[in-house]
């Protein structure tokens, strides 16, 4: 087999050598005789020998200790270089699924050699053994089984390579639209869990070594999978610096107090269940139960809404419990013609019927 498999484009001639020796062709002709030997020596060889064996013992001289002994060993090692080797055999068969590979294997059912050439869809186990599933044809039964160990060629995955350029292509447009927008973001350490918050306005990208886009939020750096939401420049309240009401510690005075958001933290807990995120006040810390709850919460803010009876202009948010509640103002009238301004709390969860666990 020569030159490259049907359906490839040109220029892949550099394909990869899996490490089989490929120098000598398969040539074997075809109807080639079932009976085909072997060089390998297998467990069930070795029982037979050994059973053989001790049948046929001199009883006036019998094996040794020793000697049983002896081949026993051999056989354990015999049968951890079995599993070594399906062991090895099924690995390399995984890394094949969905290359093109080339090989010659002999269908006993056929009565003969075949030549195999195309996609692997699938890793078929029989006896132990991994075998390709190589598609031949368009239905579902087209199909070859190509044992590993006769594969001659793998070409290099071309589809893939192109889709992760493409992938990689459109992340690089996606981030560079981003400049001069305003962003939302949680860092993540190296184990994965957040430990930072940063919002602003994206000022420049700039690339790693590898390609991969780094968005500057002032004097921060964030990734672009970092970004939890893009706003517009105007328009668009942002936590940071905005007004919530938060519970009281006085409780001599009124139940929620006014107060300034400055800033979103991560406490980290002893496991990843325990994190907690909080956000900062002049005078304390209070606990939110999501981010995104809050930051559309807020942006409800002098917004008409009606929900079930309620029906008004979104006022304020509250944070009750770490789940922002609507302060909802509408004017309604006393029984006398007079018009008064009454005050509703909505669940912002129940407005966006959201599940909250």
């Amino acid at each position: 087999m020569s030159g490259l498999p049907h359906g490839l484009p040109p220029g892949s001639e550099d394909w990869l050598w899996m490490g089989w020796d490929v120098s000598q062709p398969h040539t074997a002709p075809i109807n080639t005789p079932s009976r085909r030997p072997t060089n390998q020596l297998g467990r069930d060889d070795f029982l037979l020998l050994l059973m053989t064996q001790l049948q046929h013992q001199d009883p006036l001289s019998p094996m040794e200790n020793h000697e049983f002994v002896a081949q026993m060993a051999q056989f354990s090692a015999l049968e951890q270089m079995q599993n070594m080797n399906q062991s090895m055999q099924m690995q390399q068969a995984n890394n094949l699924l969905g290359r093109w590979v080339e090989g010659t294997y002999f269908n006993d059912g056929a009565m003969e050699w075949r030549e195999v050439r195309g996609f692997t869809e699938a890793v078929v186990v029989r006896n132990s053994q991994p075998y390709l599933r190589v598609a031949n044809g368009p239905g579902p039964d087209d199909f070859d089984l190509l044992p590993v160990a006769r594969v001659d060629r793998v070409f290099p995955d071309l589809f893939l390579s192109s889709l992760t350029n493409l992938n990689q292509n459109l992340s690089i447009a996606q981030n560079l639209s981003l400049i001069g927008r305003y962003i939302m973001a949680v860092t993540r350490g190296a184990d994965g869990r957040p430990n930072g918050f940063v919002e602003g306005r994206v000022d420049q990208i700039r690339f790693d070594d590898i390609g991969n886009p780094i968005l500057i939020v002032g004097n921060r750096e964030i990734l672009g999978t970092e970004v939890i939401a893009v706003t517009e420049p105007t328009g668009v309240r942002r936590i940071i610096g905005h007004e919530i009401f938060v519970p009281n510690s006085d409780a001599s005075g009124d139940p929620f107090v006014s107060r300034t958001i400055q800033d979103i933290r991560f406490i980290r807990g002893e496991t990843a269940q325990e994190d907690r995120v909080v956000v900062v006040v002049e005078d304390g810390e209070h606990n939110i139960r999501n981010i995104g709850f809050t930051f559309d919460a807020i942006n409800m803010i002098d917004r008409p809404i009606t929900h079930e009876n309620i029906s008004g202009t979104v006022h304020s948010v509250r944070l009750i419990g770490g789940l922002p509640y609507l302060v909802v103002h509408s004017s309604v009238d006393d029984g006398s013609g007079n018009m008064v301004l009454q005050e509703d709390i909505v669940s912002f969860a129940s407005f966006r019927r959201i599940n909250v666990s």
